[in-house]
């Protein structure tokens, strides 16, 4: 099976006519970098966890099941359903936005690979304003020397060119526009489209 033949309908995009990934787009990109031919993950944690990642999650939830199980039952007792239920808003708003971050599209721009499987080399290059593909084969960095001045790279990991201020990420294996760094906190990049 083709993988430009997993995702049906039209494909979703921003105001900048960038692909939107889907939850299934983002949960194969960090977690399983490749399906076999039944859609199963043959490799797993493609950007592991890291212990920052890890440490954050557990400064909010250790202290929220400490207060859960410790004071809030007397508190529902002896004060207002105000002091309860404050903290709770609180503690659900933090991990909805922890979950956003952590799963929020940095502005990843899709490897060879992926723009050939899907066929979707013309999505990308309206949306970014060239070929990313650069040389037609793909087995050398193609980019005019016009490109080249304004600050277009070659990336040898994904076998792109990137625009400029876009770079490879180590830490996630993927190219993103934009890039400012890798956050461990939230394990993801920052970049273009997450970036406030």
């Amino acid at each position: 099976k083709e993988v430009g033949k997993m995702q049906q309908g039209p494909v979703p995009q921003d105001d900048c006519g960038m692909y939107i990934m889907t939850a299934f787009d983002v949960l194969l990109s960090l977690f399983c970098c490749c399906l076999d031919e039944e859609n199963n993950p043959c490799e797993c944690i493609e950007c592991p966890v890291s212990m920052a990642h890890l440490g954050v999650w557990a400064c909010i939830l250790l202290p929220a099941a400490v207060f859960i199980f410790g004071a809030l039952p007397y508190l529902w007792l002896h004060t207002s359903m105000a002091v309860c239920t404050v903290p709770l808003l609180f503690l659900v708003a933090s991990l909805t936005f922890l979950v956003l971050a952590c799963c929020a599209d940095p502005g990843i721009i899709p490897r060879r690979e992926v723009i050939v499987g899907t066929n979707s080399l013309l999505r990308v290059q309206s949306a970014l304003g060239y070929n990313p593909l650069g040389a037609p084969n793909g087995k050398g960095p193609v980019i005019p020397d016009e490109m080249k001045k304004q600050g277009y790279r070659w990336c040898a990991t994904c076998r792109i060119v990137r625009p400029p201020r876009a770079s490879h990420c180590s830490a996630c294996d993927n190219c993103v526009l934009c890039w400012d760094h890798h956050c461990p906190f939230v394990n993801n990049c920052v970049g273009r489209r997450n970036y406030v």
